[in-house]
This record gives structure tokens, C-alpha cells and sequence, in this order.
């Protein structure tokens, strides 16, 4: 079955630049057209097998996209947006395909192609504090119970030699010390109980100097610009991005980010404390995105939740998860 609806459509405008379908980002760092094909490659993969493009420009844009794009066995057109038409957003990464005629009998293309996110991923660094203190209680659960079992052979031992010393004659009154081999043997197994297995902790994903904390299974890969961070949840994904201000102030950035949001029905702010706006976009193939953003260190950090639908509660949590122990260190932003 062919569907009407290109694979990827990217829309250039003076404000911002938006990619929907395949991957739903938003950039209102003006890239060129030489960085909107470098994305288009980072997000399709080597294997493009005629994935369908469309690109919403200029024609200068158009033609420079297309110039980059000229060796990449894709299709691609080019069209303005018209009047009533909504962004081509029900591309691949959409769960469900959109309704056919009731004639159309044969059976929907899966929403995803096998190679969607399937490079090879990168290790991220996980924490060794957890794994470290639980050996340490080991060795001490490990010593607590050898020694008891020393000392009740030790009582055992010295009980045994003076009955022996003694065969014959009247047993003298016990002495009262001789109930400590049976105390020691009532209190061994409250002297060092046993821990509960735990469950692991997490990882930690540091790059470009910016640190977030996630479930473990995580793993990280090149995304364009930017890091794409996913677990055992094939409908959640985490972008990290760190671009740097070339000195402008962070109350300018700010500024803008409120003004092109105002300028967009997709985007909703959802809270301004005054250091970090966090936004949710909602894209036209029902997925959403809520994104955290910042300047810090002469950078402007993003770290986005990406989900196919509304997020549920689990991956909810996943996300403040992410976003609250997010940390960024200027000292290793090259790194």
C-alpha cells in the first residue's frame, strides 16, 4: 500500500525550522540548508531506499537542500503549505496509519521501519556507588556470621574438654555463663539479616558536559546535532541538545523562545520559573513532545521527552526523572 503522506517533512521559515513525521524537532537556531541535510541523513540512516521528503522553502533553500541531498537515493519534492492543510505529519513514527476507503483491502504497512533507530548504540556511563556499597554489606553480613560460628564452636569445644576433665566426679553447680552458647545461637540470625535484592538504580548519560539520570537499559546515539537517548520503551525516546550562545544573554534567548512560541497554535508553554521555560509541542501525527530549556555556561541546554501519543504514567516519570536531575558542567561542553 502507498500512502499519500511523505516519510519526513521539513518546513523552513524565517522563525524556525520543523521537521514532522520521522522525527518531530523543532529548531529556531536557523540551520543551513547543509545542517537540514545532515539531519535528514542522521534521521532516515544509510539505507533511504526511496523514503519520501518534503520540503516546504524557498527556492534558494530548496535548492541548496536538494544540491546536499543530490548522492541520497531518497525522494524528494518540494511545495508550499496551503490553506487548510495541516503539517504532513502522519509519517513512520506514527502508531496507526490514517483511515482508507473501505475499498482499500489490502493490509497497512507497519508504522515503523525495522532500521528506524537500529545503529549501532553508544555505551553510556553508569554509576558504581550502588554496586560498590552493596559488596561492602556483603563482606560485613559475610564476617558477622563467621565469627558467631567461631565462637559457638569455641563454647562447644571448652564444654566438651571439661566434661572430660571431670569424668567420675560430681558436677559442680553451672556456672551462669554457661547459657552464652545458647544465647549466641538464638542471637546469630538477628545479628546480621539479609538484604533485599534492589532494584537497579539507573544510569547516568553524560555528554557535551550535560549529566540526566534515567532507568537503566538506556542507550545513547548521535541524533544530528543533537543526542537521542532509548530504553525498553520502543514509544518513548529523550533528546539532549547543547548549543553555544557565542555570547548572547540568556534573557535574550529567553525572549525569543516566548515569542515564537506565542507565534505557534503546536506550542504550549507549560511553566516559567524564571531560569527554564518547559514547553510541550503537539505534532499533527498525534505524538508529543515536552521539552526543558535553559542557558547556562555561555549554553542553551534542551533536554526533550519524545512519545508517540500522550505520555502515560510511566513514561511521565521517566521524563521528570530525566529533566530533574539534569546538570550541566561549561568545563566539559567539547567534551
Amino acid at each position: 500500500m502507498t500512502t499519500t503522506h511523505p516519510d519526513l517533512t521539513v518546513t523552513i521559515t524565517p522563525d524556525a525550522t520543523v521537521f514532522e513525521g520521522l522525527a518531530n524537532v523543532r529548531r529556531y537556531d536557523h540551520p543551513s540548508p547543509a545542517d537540514i541535510a545532515a539531519y535528514i541523513r542522521s534521521v532516515i540512516g544509510p539505507f533511504p531506499d526511496g523514503t519520501q521528503v518534503h520540503v516546504e522553502a524557498g527556492g534558494d533553500d530548496f535548492a541548496r537542500v536538494s544540491e546536499a541531498l543530490a548522492d541520497y537515493d531518497i525522494v524528494l519534492t518540494r511545495g508550499p503549505r496551503e490553506d487548510g492543510d495541516g503539517p504532513s505529519g502522519e509519517g513512520r513514527h506514527a502508531l496507526k496509519e490514517p483511515a482508507e476507503p473501505a475499498e482499500a483491502a489490502e493490509p497497512a504497512e507497519p508504522a515503523e521501519p525495522a532500521d528506524w533507530w537500529d545503529d549501532e548504540p553508544i555505551q553510556v556511563e553508569r554509576p558504581s556507588a550502588d554496586g560498590a556499597a552493596r559488596l561492602h554489606r556483603a563482606w560485613i553480613v559475610g564476617a558477622c556470621v563467621v565469627a558467631v560460628a567461631l565462637a559457638i564452636a569455641a563454647a562447644i569445644w571448652a564444654t566438651m574438654a571439661a566434661l572430660g576433665d571431670g569424668a567420675g566426679e560430681a558436677l559442680p553447680e553451672a556456672p551462669t555463663s554457661a547459657a552464652s552458647p545458647s544465647e549466641a545461637v538464638t542471637s546469630a540470625p538477628t545479628s546480621a539479616p539479609a538484604e533485599p535484592e534492589s532494584a537497579p538504580a539507573g544510569v547516568v548519560i553524560v555528554r557535551e558536559g550535560l549529566m540526566v539520570r534515567v532507568p537503566a537499559g538506556f542507550e545513547v546515539e548521535p541524533d544530528g546535532d543533537m543526542w537521542r537517548a532509548t530504553g525498553d520503551d520502543p514509544d518513548f525516546r529523550l533528546q539532549l541538545a547543547v548549543d553555544p550562545l557565542y555570547r548572547l544573554p540568556p534573557e535574550e534567548l529567553t525572549a525569543q523562545l516566548l515569542r515564537d512560541m506565542d507565534g505557534d497554535p503546536q506550542v504550549e508553554l507549560v511553566h516559567n520559573d524564571g531560569r527554564a521555560l518547559t514547553y510541550k509541542e503537539t505534532g499533527a501525527d498525534g505524538s508529543e513532545a515536552l521539552w526543558r530549556t535553559w542557558a547556562e555556561g555561555g549554553h542553551h541546554i534542551s533536554v526533550g521527552c519524545h512519545t508517540r501519543t500522550a505520555p502515560n504514567q510511566v513514561q511521565s516519570a521517566t521524563c521528570r526523572m530525566a529533566m530533574d536531575s539534569a546538570a550541566f558542567d561549561a568545563d566539559h561542553a567539547d567534551g
